[in-house]
Protein backbone atom coordinates (compact mmCIF):
# COMPACT_ATOMS: atom_id res chain seq x y z
CA UNK A 1 0.00 0.00 0.00
CA UNK A 2 1.33 3.23 -1.26
CA UNK A 3 -0.32 6.64 1.08
CA UNK A 4 0.10 9.88 -0.51
CA UNK A 5 -0.43 13.10 1.50
CA UNK A 6 -0.24 16.74 0.09
CA UNK A 7 1.32 19.63 2.26
CA UNK A 8 -0.81 21.99 1.02
CA UNK A 9 -4.11 22.76 0.03
CA UNK A 10 -5.71 21.17 -3.19
CA UNK A 11 -7.95 23.68 -5.14
CA UNK A 12 -10.51 21.41 -7.42
CA UNK A 13 -13.58 22.11 -9.07
CA UNK A 14 -15.89 19.69 -7.91
CA UNK A 15 -15.54 16.02 -7.39
CA UNK A 16 -14.95 14.90 -10.99
CA UNK A 17 -11.96 17.28 -10.87
CA UNK A 18 -10.74 15.22 -7.50
CA UNK A 19 -11.69 11.98 -8.99
CA UNK A 20 -9.55 12.87 -12.03
CA UNK A 21 -6.20 13.74 -9.80
CA UNK A 22 -6.71 10.71 -7.91
CA UNK A 23 -6.56 8.26 -11.24
CA UNK A 24 -3.63 9.63 -12.20
CA UNK A 25 -1.70 9.32 -9.13
CA UNK A 26 -3.10 6.19 -8.30
CA UNK A 27 -1.91 4.85 -12.05
CA UNK A 28 1.10 6.69 -11.49
CA UNK A 29 2.40 4.65 -8.23
CA UNK A 30 0.82 1.20 -9.42
CA UNK A 31 3.57 1.27 -12.33
CA UNK A 32 5.79 -0.38 -8.92
CA UNK A 33 5.16 -4.03 -8.77
CA UNK A 34 5.09 -3.68 -5.16
CA UNK A 35 2.07 -1.25 -4.63
CA UNK A 36 -1.74 -2.76 -5.70
CA UNK A 37 -3.67 0.21 -2.87
CA UNK A 38 -2.89 3.54 -3.06
CA UNK A 39 -4.66 6.41 0.10
CA UNK A 40 -4.79 9.81 -0.78
CA UNK A 41 -5.05 12.07 1.58
CA UNK A 42 -5.21 16.02 1.58
CA UNK A 43 -2.77 17.97 4.13
CA UNK A 44 -5.34 17.58 6.99
CA UNK A 45 -5.35 14.00 6.97
CA UNK A 46 -8.67 12.95 5.25
CA UNK A 47 -9.29 11.30 2.12
CA UNK A 48 -8.41 13.13 -0.83
CA UNK A 49 -12.77 14.13 -2.87
CA UNK A 50 -14.36 11.87 0.08
CA UNK A 51 -17.61 13.74 0.64
CA UNK A 52 -18.99 11.45 3.14
CA UNK A 53 -17.10 12.97 5.91
CA UNK A 54 -16.11 9.24 6.80
CA UNK A 55 -12.93 9.06 5.35
CA UNK A 56 -13.65 6.13 3.84
CA UNK A 57 -10.48 5.12 2.14
CA UNK A 58 -8.62 5.07 5.83
CA UNK A 59 -10.66 1.85 6.89
CA UNK A 60 -14.53 2.71 7.17
CA UNK A 61 -17.32 1.53 5.00
CA UNK A 62 -18.32 -1.81 3.22
CA UNK A 63 -14.73 -2.86 1.94
CA UNK A 64 -12.16 -1.33 4.79
CA UNK A 65 -8.87 -1.63 4.76
CA UNK A 66 -7.84 -2.92 7.94
CA UNK A 67 -4.82 -4.15 9.93
CA UNK A 68 -4.97 -7.78 10.74
CA UNK A 69 -2.75 -10.57 11.90
CA UNK A 70 -2.08 -11.35 8.36
CA UNK A 71 -0.86 -7.46 7.46
CA UNK A 72 2.32 -7.24 6.15
CA UNK A 73 5.13 -5.62 7.68
CA UNK A 74 7.24 -3.18 5.42
CA UNK A 75 10.44 -0.89 6.93
CA UNK A 76 7.71 1.78 6.69
CA UNK A 77 4.59 0.29 8.31
CA UNK A 78 2.81 -2.10 9.70
CA UNK A 79 -0.29 -2.84 7.08
CA UNK A 80 -2.14 0.45 6.50
CA UNK A 81 -0.55 1.87 9.79
CA UNK A 82 2.06 3.99 8.90
CA UNK A 83 5.54 4.76 10.74
CA UNK A 84 4.72 8.69 11.00
CA UNK A 85 0.98 8.45 11.75
CA UNK A 86 -0.77 9.82 14.63
CA UNK A 87 -2.95 7.80 16.73
CA UNK A 88 -6.17 9.03 15.33
CA UNK A 89 -4.45 8.38 11.74
CA UNK A 90 -3.29 4.92 12.77
CA UNK A 91 -6.90 4.02 14.45
CA UNK A 92 -8.40 4.92 11.60
CA UNK A 93 -6.32 2.83 8.94
CA UNK A 94 -6.73 -0.01 11.42
CA UNK A 95 -10.41 -0.09 11.42
CA UNK A 96 -10.73 -0.47 15.49
CA UNK A 97 -8.81 2.18 17.83
CA UNK A 98 -5.38 2.36 19.54
CA UNK A 99 -5.44 2.44 23.27
CA UNK A 100 -2.37 3.21 25.84
CA UNK A 101 -0.89 0.40 27.56
CA UNK A 102 -0.40 2.23 30.39
CA UNK A 103 -3.10 3.93 32.41
CA UNK A 104 -0.47 6.56 33.68
CA UNK A 105 1.31 6.99 30.42
CA UNK A 106 4.82 8.90 29.84
CA UNK A 107 3.53 12.20 27.98
CA UNK A 108 7.06 12.02 26.38
CA UNK A 109 6.68 8.98 25.25
CA UNK A 110 3.52 6.33 24.72
CA UNK A 111 2.98 2.78 24.22
CA UNK A 112 -0.34 2.20 22.19
CA UNK A 113 -1.65 -1.20 21.53
CA UNK A 114 -4.52 -2.73 19.23
CA UNK A 115 -7.79 -2.83 21.44
CA UNK A 116 -9.60 -7.08 21.07
CA UNK A 117 -11.14 -6.12 17.97
CA UNK A 118 -7.67 -6.76 16.34
CA UNK A 119 -8.12 -10.67 16.46
CA UNK A 120 -5.39 -10.76 19.56
CA UNK A 121 -2.96 -9.29 17.50
CA UNK A 122 0.25 -8.65 19.45
CA UNK A 123 2.06 -5.40 18.70
CA UNK A 124 3.28 -2.63 20.80
CA UNK A 125 3.14 1.22 19.10
CA UNK A 126 5.52 3.74 20.29
CA UNK A 127 4.40 7.64 20.09
CA UNK A 128 6.63 10.66 20.05
CA UNK A 129 5.86 14.10 20.17
CA UNK A 130 2.18 12.61 19.09
CA UNK A 131 3.17 9.99 16.11
CA UNK A 132 4.01 6.56 15.58
CA UNK A 133 7.86 6.44 15.44
CA UNK A 134 8.12 2.44 16.12
CA UNK A 135 5.95 -0.69 16.22
CA UNK A 136 7.14 -3.77 18.09
CA UNK A 137 5.73 -7.18 16.99
CA UNK A 138 5.43 -10.36 18.61
CA UNK A 139 2.84 -11.74 16.93
CA UNK A 140 4.05 -14.96 14.43
CA UNK A 141 1.39 -14.85 12.11
CA UNK A 142 2.46 -11.21 9.92
CA UNK A 143 5.46 -11.79 7.93
CA UNK A 144 7.49 -8.96 6.39
CA UNK A 145 7.19 -8.47 2.61
CA UNK A 146 10.24 -10.39 1.81
CA UNK A 147 8.20 -13.40 3.94
CA UNK A 148 10.11 -13.21 7.25
CA UNK A 149 8.19 -13.52 10.47
CA UNK A 150 8.53 -14.16 14.41
CA UNK A 151 9.24 -18.01 15.02
CA UNK A 152 11.82 -18.00 12.22
CA UNK A 153 15.22 -19.13 12.68
CA UNK A 154 17.87 -17.14 12.40
CA UNK A 155 19.58 -18.69 8.98
CA UNK A 156 15.70 -18.33 7.64
CA UNK A 157 15.81 -14.71 8.12
CA UNK A 158 19.56 -14.48 6.63
CA UNK A 159 18.54 -16.81 3.09
CA UNK A 160 15.48 -13.76 2.33
CA UNK A 161 17.85 -10.43 2.91
CA UNK A 162 21.52 -11.92 2.59
CA UNK A 163 24.26 -9.46 2.65
CA UNK A 164 21.63 -6.87 3.54
CA UNK A 165 21.23 -7.83 7.36
CA UNK A 166 24.03 -7.01 10.05
CA UNK A 167 24.15 -9.27 12.83
CA UNK A 168 24.88 -7.84 16.04
CA UNK A 169 24.80 -9.22 20.06
CA UNK A 170 21.63 -8.46 21.56
CA UNK A 171 22.29 -6.47 24.36
CA UNK A 172 21.27 -8.06 28.08
CA UNK A 173 21.74 -11.47 26.39
CA UNK A 174 24.19 -14.11 26.29
CA UNK A 175 23.32 -15.46 22.55
CA UNK A 176 20.59 -13.63 21.57
CA UNK A 177 21.19 -11.19 18.00
CA UNK A 178 20.17 -8.40 15.92
CA UNK A 179 19.37 -8.71 12.69
CA UNK A 180 19.44 -5.39 11.41
CA UNK A 181 18.24 -4.25 7.62
CA UNK A 182 19.43 -1.16 6.49
CA UNK A 183 17.79 0.31 3.25
CA UNK A 184 19.88 1.03 0.20
CA UNK A 185 16.94 4.52 -1.08
CA UNK A 186 18.17 7.89 0.02
CA UNK A 187 14.01 8.02 1.16
CA UNK A 188 14.57 5.45 3.51
CA UNK A 189 17.69 6.29 5.23
CA UNK A 190 16.40 6.74 8.59
CA UNK A 191 14.37 3.97 9.09
CA UNK A 192 15.15 0.37 10.03
CA UNK A 193 13.55 -3.47 9.86
CA UNK A 194 15.00 -5.50 12.82
CA UNK A 195 14.57 -8.82 13.71
CA UNK A 196 15.37 -9.56 17.81
CA UNK A 197 16.21 -12.95 18.13
CA UNK A 198 17.48 -15.89 21.06
CA UNK A 199 20.67 -16.71 19.34
CA UNK A 200 18.25 -19.48 17.04
CA UNK A 201 14.91 -17.54 16.82
CA UNK A 202 13.01 -14.57 15.90
CA UNK A 203 11.39 -13.27 19.03
CA UNK A 204 10.14 -9.79 17.86
CA UNK A 205 10.71 -7.42 14.90
CA UNK A 206 10.94 -4.16 15.27
CA UNK A 207 10.14 -1.35 13.01
CA UNK A 208 10.38 2.28 12.95
CA UNK A 209 12.80 5.54 12.67
CA UNK A 210 16.04 6.31 14.29
CA UNK A 211 16.56 7.37 17.07
CA UNK A 212 13.76 5.24 18.34
CA UNK A 213 14.03 1.91 16.96
CA UNK A 214 17.32 1.32 18.24
CA UNK A 215 16.10 2.19 21.79
CA UNK A 216 16.85 -1.16 23.61
CA UNK A 217 14.65 -0.70 26.50
CA UNK A 218 11.75 1.58 24.48
CA UNK A 219 10.61 4.37 26.33
CA UNK A 220 12.54 4.14 29.65
CA UNK A 221 15.32 4.78 26.91
CA UNK A 222 14.37 8.56 27.08
CA UNK A 223 15.41 10.58 29.19
CA UNK A 224 13.01 12.55 31.45
CA UNK A 225 12.54 15.74 30.38
CA UNK A 226 13.59 14.76 26.68
CA UNK A 227 11.74 15.60 23.77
Amino acid sequence: MAQLQFCRNMIHDGIADSVRTKTAIEKTLKQFSTVNHVIILNRNGNCLGDESGENLCLGKGSNPVKLTPLSQIAINGFGPVNIGMTVDQASQAAGFDLIPVSSNPNPVCIYYKPTPLSEGLNANFMVRNGRIARIDIKDSRPTTISGARVGDTENQVQSLYGERLQVNPLPNSEQGHFLTFVPQSQRDQNLRLKFATDGTKVTQIIIGKRPEVDYIEGCLDIVPGGV
